[in-house]
């Protein structure tokens, strides 16, 4: 059985949560223009929301990898994250991150793809193309 359950990854230029809970995202993306190689992204941000099934995990250890084709071209330092568990145990517990990512330094065109692994399982992925 799945200890977590991914229900949306994106990279997008700004997200905001407002007074009431409710979160933005402003220019979702999937393709990063550049005007000459190599250079640098200089910020995006990682939006994720995942629900945790098993009741006994009270924080998760989370890693974010940013890579080309297959080859690791970014390691974000692991995050440990505390989960506050909902009153209404009928209900998943939801983690949502927001990550701003800068100076993402990028030598070559093509298909990368920004990798979110949870308590070493992999989370999810999404995927965007350099250009």
């Amino acid at each position: 059985m799945n200890k977590y359950k991914l229900n949306f990854i994106h990279l997008c230029d700004e997200a905001t949560i407002s007074q009431d809970g409710k979160l933005s995202l402003i220019g979702v993306f999937d393709v990063v223009y550049l005007k000459t190689l190599p250079a640098n992204l200089l910020k995006a941000v990682m939006v994720c929301n995942f629900d945790v099934l098993e009741e006994k995990i009270n924080n998760v250890n989370l890693e974010i990898s940013i890579l080309d084709q297959d080859k690791e071209v970014i390691k974000i330092p692991p995050a440990l994250i505390q989960i506050n568990k909902k009153q209404d145990v009928n209900l998943p517990t939801k983690v949502g991150i927001m990550l701003e990512i800068g100076n993402i330094r990028f030598y070559s065109e093509g298909k990368h793809s920004l990798v979110a692994t949870v308590n070493i399982e992999k989370l999810g992925s999404v995927e965007f193309t350099v250009k």
